[in-house]
């Protein structure tokens, strides 16, 4: 979904106000997301989405404007998912998507 709907956009209208639009978007979806204590769908899915197509249009960014090589890609992927083991091993209780 969010490589469809990036380059979409991107070849649709001007790149970079598509990659602006995406990034205002992403920065909507989290503050509604992170603005109530309870799950709301529509919110989560909202937010959901627009990581996916923000981060597809970041990650194509790099690729094309900046020609960044695909170890650049592996070692970006490593860093970050040692950094969400580490957040999630130091919890105490499981990650409730409910809130309750």
């Amino acid at each position: 979904m969010g490589e469809a709907t990036s380059d979409f956009l991107v070849f649709r209208i001007n790149p970079y106000l598509a990659v602006t639009l995406g990034g205002v978007g992403l920065l909507v979806a989290l503050l509604l997301q992170f603005s109530v204590k309870k799950y709301i769908p529509w919110r989560y899915w909202f937010t959901v989405v627009m990581v996916a197509v923000f981060g597809t249009m970041a990650a194509d960014g790099l690729h094309i404007s900046w020609g960044a090589l695909r170890c650049v890609d592996a070692v970006f992927c490593r860093r970050t998912g040692r950094s969400f083991y580490s957040l999630v091993s130091k919890r105490e209780k499981p990650v409730n998507p409910q809130y309750k």
